[in-house]
């Protein structure tokens, strides 16, 4: 080891060398040769290790230096190659045994030997298997000099350097690597660093190609997330492995805690494959209209097959991740305008490109939700509106005037008036087909409105199709017997949109929950019924709260419905059976507010806490106590949970419980809170005024999730071209059997309502507000 070589200058001059190259062994013409570094192991007997074995030398073992080790080689290539030449004669001679080397044999080089002037050195001369450069004794405090320019000796190693590289040819390739190791150990930094930089090419190899892709699979399971981005920029082949493998992204999703389950990502992926559909027809009339129309056998090539577009659990798992990140992380654009005057914003609802709100002014306001600019007033009730939803183009309202409207969003009119209930229209629900795996039918055939009033009714509605003639509700026949004198509604039964009247409750319904053909109602009576609402009848009535029911959530996931009550108790039902699996207990007032979602229920009381509980099974998780005051509204998912209540808006961590920070402070009250994607929006009351506020969480919008595709994705339920007139499926009678002895039977997959979240005054004094009562005994 060259010690009088500095480690500034020579970097690996006083590297050790590796174990297995200090003791070497070779078969040299049918005798076992030796070659060792000064201190290495090779007394006598044998080492072993785990799976290994190897004969070490002995005091008999014939030791020589390398260049006399080369020379060797060299002399026994030659009189090979002579053999070779001359005439093949079998003799008996050619038959007689070969000597028996000491130890195994190894078999000697392959490549042809050339001439060579190498130094070589006798058996008895130094051992060292890479003799000194300048053949003089060491002394770890002098470094010799260079050669001089043109001296002898530098040219005579220039001269040697075709032999050097001739012999290198012939050894084996241990001795070739203690060759470089030495040779490295003298070589300078920026020696090092090109002949590092020449075989990092040499050493790369593309394994995740040619590895089998079953195991390149496996391999970049086992990589995170931001080692698959790089690996995504490797090359083209890299790419469309990592982001075409839906397994890849399925483990990353479970990994990184975004996996929500009970098939909610393959739903997701169901709508996503859809939406990669409507961008496919796209593309493909751009190309057409670029290029003309192709015949029908033309297969169309580049961007417009499906199969190009990334697996779409890579893309739930960006658009979770990116979420959470913003959310719980990113400090969110901001910006807020007036809305309603002084009055309270009873409901609210928005996409992105409009919000719409309700308030106990008997108005309905569409506002931009890029500006906050108000496009329309839509005026029509005669009492305060308590009741909304949309899907699409159509709008649905209820109010204390009695009566249910619906309202085409895309002209901002009225386009129907339905008249039956008694009293104030507390809740609704727009219900839309979904697939019945019992019949593999879509039930309810068509979509329908479930309305919940305080005249203790509900009532099923049919939702009119888009460009239907309008419906007034007026009676044509009761006009006539009235004499002509003032307009006179409709009685249901001449509407031809009314489906079922359902009674059984003794008080007034505050919540509704509808997914299918299945409706949950939660009463003042204390009762939670269950019911049809193809057939229009009563599956189950729930009993067990001591109080009156003010919230209801359907769990589609567990086939569960979670009930809320003034006795403080939050219980879970089975829906099949009508069994009480669960009461929760822990709020000491009004539990007025609830909500469901994959793996959590989320409850909010008057007592000015939440509370969020496993929805496997049913244990408290975290209490959100920060708040001052009763909870007035509350939205969550899988990562967070933004709650209202006098004076601020929260944002929790629902995974830890942790507090994030205040998202609006100085405010009177807290009258609604939604969010959707990375938006949200909140209605309250500051200085005396109603106002709404605007958070962008702004991330990259992918062009999959452009909300103009809204439109050109027709639902699973839907029939015939998205860009023709709506078509729904006809109202087949159930001919299959008895549908309850189905469904008791069968566990049937339901969605979340929304969260009814506003509560009488009469019931709960801390709220601000109080619903106008406009009923006549």
């Amino acid at each position: 080891m060259p010690y009088y070589l500095s480690n500034e200058s020579y970097p690996l001059a006083h590297e050790p060398t590796p174990e297995d190259l200090r003791f070497l062994e070779f078969n040299l013409g049918g005798r076992r040769v030796v070659v060792a570094e000064d201190g290495a192991e090779g007394t006598s007997g044998e080492t072993t290790g785990p799976g290994w074995r190897r004969t070490v030398a002995t005091g008999n073992d014939e030791r020589v230096g390398l260049g006399n080790y080369i020379n060797r080689i060299k002399k026994d290539k030659d009189k090979e190659q002579k053999e070779r030449k001359r005439p093949h004669v079998q003799d008996a001679r050619s038959h007689s045994p070969l000597p028996q080397p000491v130890v195994r044999q190894r078999s000697p080089p392959r490549k042809k030997a050339r001439p060579s002037d190498i130094y070589t050195t006798a058996v008895g001369e130094d051992q060292s298997l890479i003799p000194s450069p300048l053949q003089s004794p060491t002394d770890s405090g002098h470094v010799p000099a260079q050669p001089s320019l043109g001296s002898g000796q530098e040219m005579a190693a220039l001269f040697s350097l075709p032999a050097i590289v001739n012999h290198f040819d012939q050894l084996p390739d241990k001795v070739q690597q203690h060759v470089l190791m030495h040779l490295f150990r003298r070589s300078r930094m920026p020696t090092i660093q090109r002949v590092s930089s020449f075989a990092a090419t040499a050493l790369k190899r593309d394994f995740i190609s040619l590895l089998p892709q079953e195991i390149a699979v496996q391999v970049l399971c086992k990589v995170d997330v931001n080692s698959l981005a790089s690996a995504a920029r490797v090359s083209r082949s890299w790419r469309k492995l990592v982001d075409g493998e839906r397994s890849v992204w399925r483990t990353r999703l479970m990994e990184d805690g975004l996996w929500s389950g009970h098939g909610v990502e393959e739903e997701e992926e169901k709508e996503l494959l859809r939406r990669y559909e409507v961008l496919d027809r796209e593309a493909r009339r751009r190309h057409k209209s670029k290029a003309g129309t192709p015949s029908d056998d033309e297969p169309m090539q580049g961007a417009n097959a499906i199969g190009d577009h990334p697996t779409p659990y890579k893309h739930i798992y960006r658009r979770r991740y990116t979420n959470n990140q913003t959310w719980l992380n990113a400090k969110p654009e901001h910006f807020s305008f007036p809305g309603h005057g002084t009055h309270v914003v009873t409901c609210l609802q928005f996409d992105e490109d409009k919000i719409v709100s309700a308030s106990d002014d008997h108005s309905i306001n569409i506002y931009s939700t890029q500006t906050g600019q108000l496009r329309k007033r839509l005026d029509g009730h005669e009492g305060g509106v308590w009741a909304l939803e949309y899907k699409g183009d159509t709008l649905v309202t209820g109010a204390t005037d009695r009566t249910v409207r619906v309202w085409d969003l895309e002209t901002l009119r009225q386009t129907h008036l339905f008249v039956g209930h008694t009293s104030t229209v507390r809740c609704l629900q727009i219900v839309e087909p979904v697939l019945d795996e019992a019949t593999g039918e879509y039930q309810p055939p068509y979509p329908m409105i479930v309305t919940g009033s305080r005249d203790t009714s509900l009532r099923v509605w049919k939702l009119p199709k888009k460009g239907e003639p309008a419906f007034e509700g007026l009676s044509p026949t009761a006009a006539g017997l009235n004499g002509g004198a003032g307009d006179v509604h409709a009685p249901p039964e001449e509407n031809p949109f009314h489906v079922h009247h359902l009674e059984g409750h003794t008080e007034a319904v505050r919540a509704v929950a509808a997914h299918g053909r299945i409706c949950i109602s939660g009463s003042y009576d204390k009762n939670v019924r269950v019911w049809d609402i193809v057939k229009g009848q009563c599956i189950h009535v729930l009993q067990g709260h001591e109080s009156k029911v003010y919230s209801i959530v359907y769990d589609r996931f567990r086939n569960r419905c979670v009930s809320g009550s003034m006795d403080y108790a939050v219980k879970i039902w089975d829906l099949a059976s009508g069994e009480c699996l669960h009461t929760l207990s822990g709020h000491t007032a009004l539990v007025g507010l609830l909500g469901a979602s994959p793996n959590y229920y989320v409850s909010a009381a008057a007592d000015a806490s939440l509370r969020v509980w496993d929805a496997n099974t049913a244990e408290l998780k975290h209490v959100l106590s920060s708040h001052a005051a009763a909870i007035t509204c509350f939205q969550h998912d899988e990562t967070k949970v933004v709650s209202g209540s006098d004076g601020t808006l929260k944002l929790w961590d629902i995974k830890t419980g942790r507090y994030v920070r205040d998202l609006i402070i100085g405010i009177s009250a807290v009258w609604q809170v939604a969010f959707h994607g990375d938006r949200l929006v909140v209605a309250s009351q500051r200085a005396g005024s109603t106002a709404f506020d605007v958070f962008y969480f702004g991330r990259d919008v992918d062009p999959v999730d452009d909300p103009k595709l809204e439109r050109e994705c027709r639902p699973s339920w839907e029939r015939g071209d998205p860009r023709e007139p709506q078509t729904y499926q006809y109202d087949v009678p159930d001919t299959e059997g008895d549908y309850i002895d189905r469904y008791r039977a069968l566990s049937v997959k339901a969605r979340s309502s929304q969260i009814e979240e506003v509560m009488d005054e009469d019931e709960h004094a801390s709220l601000e507000f109080l619903e106008d009562e406009m009923d006549e005994d």
